[in-house]
């Protein structure tokens, strides 16, 4: 699962074509051409909003739900999560069983240095 960075706040819609997004597109076309045809899939995740937005934490919420579709679709397949800035913090705060296996943060956007606290798992 790709996960794009943002903005600190911003209720404005996530549109494939700002910088954020466009960012993370190498990244996805890399890992499509590195990995078996058959046995992984890249999936981009593109939040409702630009912003963190504050305890809202909106592209937390985004991942968890693409998270959780994944898993309704596929059962216990593996997922990694890659992202970037706050894609990375969205990552650090999705880890966790039972949804996903491994984390790849680029450059994570963690205000005072901290992920936070995983919003799943033990």
């Amino acid at each position: 699962m790709v996960l794009h960075g943002g903005k600190a706040e911003g209720r404005e819609p996530a549109r494939p074509w700002q910088p954020a997004a466009l960012r993370m597109r190498p990244f996805a076309t890399a890992l499509r051409r590195a990995l078996p045809s058959r046995s992984a899939e890249v999936v981009p995740v593109r939040y409702r909003y630009r912003g963190w937005n504050g305890s809202a934490a909106d592209p937390l919420q985004d991942t968890l739900l693409a998270l959780d579709a994944l898993a309704a679709r596929d059962g216990d397949r593996p997922v990694v999560l890659l992202g970037h800035s706050m894609g990375g913090r969205a990552a650090l705060r999705a880890a966790g069983p039972p949804t996903s296996r491994g984390i790849v943060a680029l450059a994570p956007w963690c205000p005072e240095g901290r992920a936070g606290r995983p919003a799943r798992g033990p």
